[in-house]
């Protein structure tokens, strides 16, 4: 029975340095979603957003009329008579008043907040689509240098065994001083490049775990490969379909920069409408109040009885109309205003103008990078095919006694150079294809259908 607790307690503890290994392991979707708890970015967006929609949920207050309610103590210093009879120099009062100003401009504060709070969700979600996209580029970054660490690692085992190997045949005669040495140079000048590498790692994967919002002394295993969505011939084949809507100028109107314009430009019609309802537009004032006063607040009888008979109403009700005519002389402030507006106006469209045009380049641009990495991939791949077979036929020879081990370990040699500059120009197809689903705000699914069909 004790030997059945001591293997069912050791089970236990395997499960659970099993469960805190599997635990120190992300994913790129695993550090996504870290990285959108943890962001600040998205925390202060999320808030302004919140405070937007707050104000354009209650936008309906600025019809509520002003309210006040006052009351007031007073004392004549002389007392007022009525006829003969002296009153109370003493007076009580409580009042309720209300105002309200309807004008053409109350509806501009409105599209305002409409436009602040579209303006707050553009922020939100371009926060969120940045994050995303930086978080998946310095994760694929890291698993290419993990790669390329184990791959020098390979070519330093590969350049080792040279070095040993000249280092016997220079004892026994079969070399030069010279060729040893120069094999031992090569082989001691790869010690630097792995120490670089290794210091580069280090430092993307510090700042790899500040970007997500996790200790860099706790720096996690990552778990994924460098792998495209499909092959690099149906990858080319959808992006420069007939039927993608991505080359299509009046297709790019979802980027943030462009929405942000678009806002802008509603904001400025809006301010600029504003000026003009307020400088030339009539505004009705309506205001009530209710006010009852007691002229005899310490006397007795005043609280005794009927106790209207000793209060009366000082309030009232009125309605006035007014419009501004100052605007409408030669060379007014509110003419000058409206057309400084207009000509902020005319600048910002031809800016959008600019934008979209600059937009179009970009991901034209975009496009031709990936379409390049593709045609370098199919030729790298091809180099890699090549790199394996040469490998496996040097391997078959040394297996049978017509090569010596050298060239075995320099075909491998070369299988890892090509498999380093394969995994590097696909790592330049995904950073390419993260910064076009930014640009056109939009998913890789999305960018490459036909490569997921």
């Amino acid at each position: 029975m004790k030997k059945m607790r001591q293997i069912g307690l050791l089970i236990c503890v395997l499960t659970a340095l099993s469960s805190q290994a599997n635990s120190d392991t992300l994913t790129v979707d695993e550090a996504i979603d870290i990285a959108l708890r943890q962001s600040t970015s998205i925390f202060t967006s999320q808030n302004e957003l919140e405070s937007a929609r707050l104000e354009y949920k209650n936008r309906a207050n600025v019809l509520y009329p002003g309210i006040q309610v006052s009351s007031t103590l007073s004392r004549a210093n002389e007392a007022p008579t009525v006829g003969l009879q002296e009153l109370s120099p003493y007076s009580l009062s409580v009042g309720v008043q209300g105002n309200l100003v309807l004008s053409p401009s109350m509806f501009d504060g409105l599209a305002a907040l409409e436009h602040e709070y579209a303006n707050a969700a553009v922020d939100r979600e371009e926060a969120e689509k940045a994050l995303r996209r930086d978080v998946k580029q310095s994760f694929y970054n890291l698993i290419y240098l993990e790669e390329s660490i184990s791959l020098l690692k390979e070519s330093m085992d590969t350049m080792r065994a040279q070095f040993e190997q000249a280092r016997i045949d220079y004892q026994n005669g079969r070399v030069s001083e010279l060729n040893m040495l120069n094999t031992k140079v090569a082989y001691k000048n790869m010690e630097p490049q792995l120490a670089s590498l290794q210091s580069s790692y280090r430092d993307a994967l510090a700042r790899f775990c500040l970007l997500i919002g996790l200790d860099p002394s706790t720096a996690p295993d990552l778990e994924g490969e460098i792998e495209l969505p499909g092959s690099a011939e149906t990858i080319k084949a959808a992006i420069w379909s007939n039927d993608n809507p991505w080359q299509i100028s009046a297709e790019l109107d979802r980027r943030f920069d462009l929405q942000t314009a678009q806002i802008s430009i509603e904001q400025m019609k809006t301010n600029l409408d504003n000026q003009r309802h307020s400088g030339f537009y009539p505004s009705l004032n309506i205001s009530a109040s209710w006010m009852p006063l007691v002229r005899e607040p310490f006397t007795a009888s005043t609280w005794e009885g009927s106790f209207s008979e000793a209060w009366t109403d000082q309030g009232s009700i009125s309605l006035s109309i007014s419009l501004p005519v100052d605007g409408w002389l030669p060379g007014s402030g509110s003419k000058t205003k409206i057309a400084s507006m207009e000509n902020s106006l005319t600048n910002l469209r031809a800016q959008y103008q600019q934008q979209l045009r600059l937009a179009s380049n970009e991901v034209q641009t975009l496009l031709r990078a990936l379409n390049d990495s593709l045609t370098n991939i199919e030729s790298l791949e091809l180099n890699r095919e090549v790199a394996v077979r040469n490998y496996e036929l040097s391997e078959d020879a040394y297996q049978s006694g017509a090569q010596d081990f050298l060239a075995l370990q320099k075909a491998e040699d070369e299988l890892n150079t090509a498999k380093k500059n394969l995994l590097e120009e696909k790592l330049n197809l995904l950073n390419a294809l993260f910064d076009l689903e930014y640009a056109l705000n939009t998913s890789a699914e999305t960018i490459l259908k036909g490569a997921y069909e």
